[in-house]
């Protein structure tokens, strides 16, 4: 691929828009974890591939929001990356991701990160898809967008690099503690962006 072919596909993903705020509080986490409990190398590979699982799910869910908000920001007279993309484009690159994150988590054999990916890409799907679409409904749509962008994400990180660690009080703590951190994040963070951009919600 050529770097303009690259950047075009990072802006297609609006890799720009989420990689520098939601990835570093996921690999704090699993730097804290795997220092903590002392974790075997093996966990390396278990995290790793539940970042991949979370890096298919945030391209999922921003190209999701951005098919469902093609009329939308064409009203309020906003870009939007999906405008000239066809059917079949679309549809790959929805399917691509989402199919790759359940693919990685299955193959991790945890019931409870397979559980925790298809949250995650259930979430942004009740997000912005008519005609639930939660980012129209006040609150519901700053807890939906805090969950599956900040809290479901970390869950998938803690559960991944607590998976081969003794089931302690400390191994509770210390996931409770990173799901409490996630949604305090992510809550202000979704409220920001509402009122930032409330004259092109109303137009």
């Amino acid at each position: 691929m050529s770097v303009g072919g690259a950047g075009r596909a990072l802006d297609a993903i609006r890799a720009a828009d989420w990689w520098s705020y939601k990835i570093p509080p996921l690999l704090l986490t699993a730097y804290a974890g795997l220092a903590y409990f002392r974790l075997p190398l093996d966990t390396l590979t278990i995290v790793g591939r539940a970042m991949a699982g979370i890096l298919a799910i945030a391209i999922f869910g921003y190209v999701q929001n951005d098919i469902c908000d093609v009329d939308a920001d064409r009203h309020a007279g906003k870009p939007n990356r999906m405008t000239g993309v066809g059917i079949v484009g679309r549809v790959a690159w929805l399917g691509v991701p989402a199919a790759l994150a359940l693919l990685v988590a299955l193959s991790i054999g945890d019931a409870v990160l397979v559980l925790l990916v298809g949250g995650n890409l259930l979430v942004p799907t009740l997000y912005s898809v008519s005609p639930i679409r939660l980012k129209e409904r006040g609150i519901w749509g700053a807890l939906a967008d805090a969950a599956g962008v900040h809290v479901l994400p970390m869950a998938t990180v803690a559960r991944a690099v607590t998976l081969m660690a003794p089931p302690t009080m400390a191994r509770t703590v210390f996931v409770v503690a990173a799901l409490g951190w996630a949604a305090f994040a992510g809550l202000p963070g979704i409220i920001v962006h509402q009122v930032v951009d409330r004259d092109a919600d109303h137009a």
